[in-house]
């Protein structure tokens, strides 16, 4: 019985090409996954004082006594005392 077809250890171009083909569509969709878990087990940051979503802004972490508050940055300048200078 004569052996099967061998194959070349020459790499061919279809063979680098089909590797990034493949794993762009597994990425993306993993990142779609990560995106809709974040949204259904994790509630955003919203400031204390005004009530904005901090959706792509800054959210400042203060403390109340023992209590954790977040305010965006217009809200803690308006509730800053002025400097004594």
């Amino acid at each position: 019985m004569p052996p099967g077809p061998t194959r070349l250890a020459i790499p061919l171009p279809e063979d680098e090409v089909s590797g990034p083909l493949g794993e762009a569509p597994v990425l993306i969709s993993l990142v779609n996954v990560a995106l809709r878990f974040r949204e259904k087990y994790f509630t955003p940051l919203v400031c204390a004082g005004c009530g904005q979503e901090a959706g792509r802004g800054i959210i400042l972490k203060g403390r109340r006594g023992d209590q954790d508050l977040y305010v965006c940055p217009d809200c803690a300048h308006a509730n800053t005392p002025p400097r004594a200078d």
